[in-house]
């Protein structure tokens, strides 16, 4: 009898009986992983734009080795490039295949709804011949790590400030950090990601002697954070189930302090990370994350919150858009913390100690109440949306991914009073698990923003806009679509769909330049007809193999 291939429910049914459990090895007892191969993705994130090509590079994806075929999971780097190579290269070659087809005629034609359908059922556009076997031809290196990674953020690195101050840091380019929290061995696992001048080669060092474009290593001992007793006065570990992970996305120095050094805590702690704890529900934070050199350390962990934490989110107050407006000093990092177990937000400060910073903590600010959920309680996402560019003294906003009931739910923070509160509920396909935020200016100078959801159980990629208040686009998926992340410099959507094990690409320009039919040697701007439409599919789609 042949092998049973699992259904989508039953598979979330194993995702959701696995996150309920807490004892898990460090990999499975399965064979070394392919390191080229997409296998149970959970995440993926854009490396820092590059100054020499105005572009993120790289594509950093985390695969989590759900069903423990293999003995690690693994952090992969995926070679973007541009119109003549890489990803980019596959995809406008698919946006092209798709307007030189059915899809230029008229909506509601024959020839249109062919185009739809092709669309839908991902069957219009070939691509680039893929390798035989699973491999993913853009995976350029990748490294091991423990099994049952959740989450990545990839973030800057910075110089050591020079002696007595901390004024005029910037990231350094080329160099950028992965952080995944991994539940399997229980540890924040960091990797430097270094790229070559040139941006086509990269360097995941997390070993001793890391080159360029290689596979088959495992991370060392030294960059799992948290399984044994730290350098911290504190002398911690992590605690099991680290799930969901944020970093403030404000690093800046424009206030001085007394005697001279930056203000800002966030320069002070040299970044920081904070990771919930799924079971119990508790927050660590480690510090140290985002210096050049420095290794993060854990500094201190926050107990006593509501069990079966789900997300996190840093409460950012401004968008980096607008520079003219004085920073709040000194600047507390904060935090919101979701959960599945009651209908609540807890705000969670860092309050560092720039004397001795063995001696930060975190502290539960205030518990903010979800007002509108009536039927049942299970938040999986949270993102804050600070105004931006000309959006004046909007309030800022914070959307929910909601379960029970499957929604996005809205809020924002009044100006006079800093309090959050909780207004709507906007209907979702069943399932929410991530949510993400896409902020970007108009070719007129407007700000825009969307809000992208992912549906895992609906296998649907979800796109609210905020300003009419209206589910913008439904979009199709592969199963098990679970992070989304945005490259705003080439407009494209990257969704990792875990069950499939692929990572999918969506057009998010709304509007396409084209020759002009009057002179074919002017252009001139159209809207997108392949705008918020999956345009290419990285890596063949596949099951669970058990």
């Amino acid at each position: 009898m042949g092998q049973r291939r699992p259904t989508l429910a039953s598979a979330a049914l194993a995702l959701v009986a696995a996150l309920g459990c807490g004892c898990y090895p460090s990999g499975g007892r399965g064979s070394v992983p392919l390191d080229d191969q997409i296998y149970f993705p959970v995440a993926v994130a854009l490396t820092p734009k590059s100054l020499v090509t105005g572009k993120s590079n790289w594509l950093m994806l985390a695969n989590s080795d759900f069903d423990l075929k293999y003995n690690s999971g693994t952090i992969q780097a995926l070679a973007l490039g541009d119109a003549s190579s890489g990803v980019e290269q596959a995809v406008r070659l698919c946006e092209a295949e798709m307007r030189s087809s059915d899809c230029l005629a008229d909506p509601g034609t024959p020839e249109r709804l062919r185009c739809k359908d092709k669309l839908d059922n991902l069957l219009l556009c070939s691509g680039p011949t893929q390798p035989d076997g699973w491999s993913v031809p853009f995976v350029k290196a990748s490294v091991r790590i423990g099994a049952f990674a959740s989450d990545m953020k990839v973030v800057p690195l910075f110089e050591e400030p020079s002696a007595g101050t901390t004024k005029g840091q910037k990231p350094v380019d080329g160099i950028s950090r992965v952080l995944a929290p991994v539940r399997g061995d229980a540890t924040l696992t960091y990797v430097d990601a270094v790229e070559s001048a040139d941006g086509q080669h990269i360097k995941l060092d997390c070993y001793a002697g890391a080159g360029n474009d290689e596979f088959g290593h495992d991370c060392d001992a030294n960059h799992r954070v948290g399984q044994v007793v730290t350098a911290d006065a504190r002398q911690l570990t992590l605690e099991g189930e680290p799930f969901a992970l944020a970093t403030p996305d404000y690093w800046s120095c424009e206030a001085l302090d007394a005697a001279g050094g930056c203000a800002l805590e966030p320069a002070h702690s040299s970044g920081i990370a904070s990771v919930v704890h799924q079971v119990s529900g508790d927050v660590s934070v480690f510090r140290n994350t985002q210096r050049l050199g420095g290794s993060p350390v854990l500094s201190y962990t926050l107990g006593s919150l509501a069990v079966g934490a789900t997300a996190i989110a840093p409460l950012d107050l401004s968008d980096g858009v607008d520079t003219t407006s004085s920073p709040i000093v000194p600047f507390v990092p904060r935090f919101l913390v979701a959960n599945r177990s009651q209908s609540s937000l807890f705000l969670v400060s860092y309050l560092g100690d720039d004397g001795n910073p063995d001696r930060s903590v975190l502290s539960a600010s205030s518990l903010i109440p979800i007002t509108t959920q009536t039927t049942g309680y299970d938040t999986r996402g949270v993102v804050v949306d600070p105004p931006g560019q000309g959006e004046g003294a909007r309030p800022i906003r914070v959307f929910l991914a909601s379960r029970s009931p499957a929604s996005i739910v809205i809020g924002q923070i009044d100006r006079e009073s800093g309090v959050l509160h909780f207004y709507d509920n906007v209907p979702l396909p069943i399932g929410p698990s991530r949510i993400t935020r896409r902020s970007f200016v108009d070719d007129k100078g407007i700000a825009h923003t969307r809000i992208y959801v992912a549906s895992y159980d609906s296998a649907y990629v979800i796109a609210y806009d905020p300003e009419t208040r209206r589910l913008s686009d439904v979009i199709k998926a592969g199963r098990g679509p679970y992070s989304i992340t945005i490259d705003e410099t080439r407009q494209l959507a990257f969704v990792a769909n875990f069950i499939d094990g692929t990572v999918q690409v969506i057009d998010v320009n709304p509007i396409t330049t084209i020759p002009d039919p009057s002179d074919p040697a002017k252009t001139t701007k159209v809207p997108n007809i392949l705008y918020e439409q999956v345009v290419y599919t990285i890596g063949k789609p596949r099951g669970p193999q058990s």
